[in-house]
């Protein structure tokens, strides 16, 4: 898939992503580990520079996203905040597409831990697509999201964006970038996630997200194999009632019309 891809390796020289890898209970799935043993053959190849954090036993995924980024805008020399999952499966390619979109903030495609398939994004009719690959959408997850460092000096520009200390024995250095860019909210009566939040933040603030189509993960978790789990699984295919959110704003409109 790589060659389908135009690869500007100056552009890619010059940049510097940072990976931020929250790991609950020190643990990373297999496959997110050798995506990243791949990975270093392709930075030597196009001679990208990398660095890359975790953090472990933080059960408040929120402030342990916030940290990873304090730790992010204190490496000067970073571009690009990548986040990955521990538990997210992945190929080197699926990283220089997004690099190579060059938006503020890009995504990819993984599934909710269900089957069928239910991607974790949302768009609307109010969203683009920019080629056969490029979607703008609403939101997405960021277990798989490239954002570029303007993008959270905007947001400490946002109201619900917060400074804080951290209270959990970090270097007090990183205080100085401690901000609630990824946080829980209430919106139009729902509950969102950090995630949604960052994404909604971002847009109230004129920015766009984006989703590349043609990078699907793996969202890695255990399974109960039973007979009950495989007759539900049969009646929801059988009922037609799933689509995917994968349409264009185009294809939503005649939907929407339809329906009127």
């Amino acid at each position: 898939m790589t060659q389908e891809i135009k690869i500007e390796k100056e552009y890619l020289a010059q940049q510097h992503i940072h990976f931020l890898l929250p790991c609950y209970g020190g643990m990373v799935n297999e496959q997110t580990f050798m995506g990243f043993m791949k990975w270093t053959q392709t930075a030597k190849q196009f001679g990208i520079n990398w660095t890359i954090e975790t953090i472990v036993n933080e059960s408040l995924i929120t402030r342990g996203r916030n940290t990873l980024v304090s730790k992010f805008l204190q490496n000067d020399t970073s571009t690009h905040l990548m986040f990955i999952d521990a538990d997210i499966g992945w190929e080197p390619w699926h990283l220089l597409a997004l690099m190579m979109a060059k938006k503020d903030v890009i995504g990819g495609l993984y599934p909710m831990k269900t089957v069928p398939v239910q991607w974790v994004i949302n768009a609307d009719d109010t969203c683009k697509t920019e080629d056969e690959y490029l979607q703008e959408v609403t939101k997405t997850g960021t277990g798989f999201m490239l954002i570029k460092r303007d993008v959270l000096h905007k947001l400490k520009e946002h109201p619900a964006t917060k400074k804080f200390q951290n209270d959990i024995g970090l270097d007090k250095s990183l205080d100085d970038h401690m901000y609630t860019f990824f946080d829980t909210a209430v919106r139009d009566g729902r509950y969102y996630s950090e995630d949604w939040t960052f994404c909604e933040n971002f847009r109230d603030l004129g920015g766009e997200v984006w989703i590349d189509k043609r990078v699907h993960l793996r969202h890695c978790g255990s399974f109960v194999f039973c007979a009950e789990a495989d007759m539900n699984i049969r009646e929801r295919l059988k009922s037609g009632k799933w689509e995917s959110p994968l349409i264009t704003a185009e294809e939503n409109k005649e939907k929407l019309a339809k329906k009127k």
